[in-house]
């Protein structure tokens, strides 16, 4: 079952595009070093309706760059990668793209990644262990890890998150 996982995740790897799934990571750092002084953060669809409009929605931000007076200077300083991944975290502002793939992991690959998992961090990795199945799974560095105690070795490197997040993204993670 875990040689499957893996054959699958390797071929996952080899295919790639030229669109970029957006970054809640990114999206939170330029959100938070651009727009929290006015917004606030995490910014709060209670109290500010009109920037969760942009939730997923880039061009809103884009608009409300050429609506909104006491924004316009925003106009143009963003490039369109930038602005999808703020959309992003506006959507999921309580979220990482780490916790984005693992829940897509499990959805995807129940019987390897099931059960209530142990998050935690370790030498560098941010992790899900699944005490039922008695993996890892983890990420370092903007890649993915997998982690099979009962196999030898170091943990197997899958990939750039990235490369994953074109297959979670279009799934709703």
């Amino acid at each position: 079952m875990k040689t499957v996982f893996l054959g699958g995740m390797a071929l996952l790897v080899l295919w790639q595009s030229d669109t970029l799934a957006a970054s809640v990571d990114n999206g939170r750092h330029v959100f938070e070093g651009n727009c929290a002084v006015c917004h606030g953060t995490p910014p709060d669809n209670l109290i500010r309706p009109k920037v969760m409009i942009a939730a997923d929605n880039p061009n809103a931000i884009r608009n409300a760059f050429n609506i909104q007076p006491q924004m316009s200077f925003l106009n143009g300083a963003f490039t369109d990668s930038e602005l999808r991944d703020v959309a992003k975290y506006l959507a999921k502002p309580t979220t990482t793209d780490s916790d984005r793939l693992f829940d897509w992991g499990q959805a995807t690959y129940p019987e390897l990644l099931s059960g209530v998992p142990v998050a935690g961090t370790a030498l560098g990795y941010y992790y899900r262990y699944y005490p039922i199945t008695n993996v890892y799974v983890g990420t370092q560095n903007r890649d993915i890890f997998f982690y099979d105690p009962s196999q030898p070795g170091d943990p197997l490197n899958l990939g750039s998150m990235e490369s994953f997040m074109l297959l979670a993204e279009p799934a709703g993670y």
